[in-house]
C-alpha cells in the first residue's frame, strides 16, 4: 500500500499559548488539588465538565506515572480531553472515517475537515484498542498522518505533537476512559 504525500503551505497559529513545562506541571498540580477523583467516579452521572476534567487529569497521572513528563505529552492530554468530551454527543459526527474527510478536504480546502478525520481516528483507536479490529493499525496510521497535515496546514503544535505521539495518547487515553 502506497503512502500519501501532502504538500501543503505551512501558516503560523496566533491562538496558541506557550506554556512551559514547569507551568504545565504547576497547573496540573493546582488542578489536581482542586479535584477530586474519587469523589467524581462516586457520581452516578457526570456532567461533560466533570466528565472533561476527571479525565484530563487522569491523562495527567497516567503521563507522570509513566515518567513521560514532557510539554508535547501536557498539551495533547488537555486536547484529548475536549475531543473526547465532545464525543458524548456523537451525532455531531458526519462520518466516521478519516479517509471520508481526507477526501472532502482535497474538494473544499477546508482544514477543520482535517481535525475532524483526525480526532475520529483517535476516538476509535483510543475506545477499541483492547478489542481484536483488524483496522486499529490502519486507523493509527491514518489519523496520525492527518495530524501532520494539519500542522502543515496551520502551524498548530498540537496537531504536530498528536501525530507524533498518536500510539502512545492513545494508550493513555484508552487506560484513562477505562478507569473512571
Amino acid at each position: 500500500m502506497g503512502d500519501l504525500i501532502f504538500l501543503i503551505e505551512r501558516r503560523k497559529n496566533p491562538k496558541e499559548k506557550a506554556l512551559s513545562l514547569t507551568q504545565m506541571i504547576e497547573e496540573f498540580s493546582r488542578e489536581r488539588s482542586r479535584v477530586d477523583l474519587k469523589k467524581i467516579r462516586e457520581t452516578k452521572t457526570l456532567s461533560p465538565e466533570k466528565f472533561k476534567k476527571a479525565l484530563e487529569l487522569k491523562i495527567y497521572q497516567s503521563i507522570v506515572e509513566q515518567r513521560k513528563i514532557e510539554r508535547e505529552n501536557f498539551l495533547c492530554s488537555a486536547y484529548i480531553a475536549d475531543l473526547l468530551t465532545d464525543m458524548i454527543h456523537p451525532e455531531k459526527v458526519e462520518s466516521w472515517s478519516g479517509i471520508d474527510y481526507l477526501i472532502r478536504y482535497e474538494k473544499e480546502k477546508n482544514t477543520i475537515l482535517l481535525k475532524k478525520g483526525a480526532d475520529i481516528c483517535f476516538f476509535y483507536y483510543a475506545y477499541f484498542l483492547d478489542q481484536n479490529i483488524a483496522q486499529i493499525k490502519i486507523t493509527k496510521d491514518i489519523g496520525s498522518r492527518l495530524y501532520f497535515l494539519l500542522y502543515y496546514a496551520e502551524s498548530s503544535a498540537v496537531a504536530f505533537y498528536m501525530g507524533k505521539n498518536f500510539p502512545f495518547m492513545g494508550k493513555i487515553a484508552h487506560q484513562s476512559l477505562k478507569e473512571i
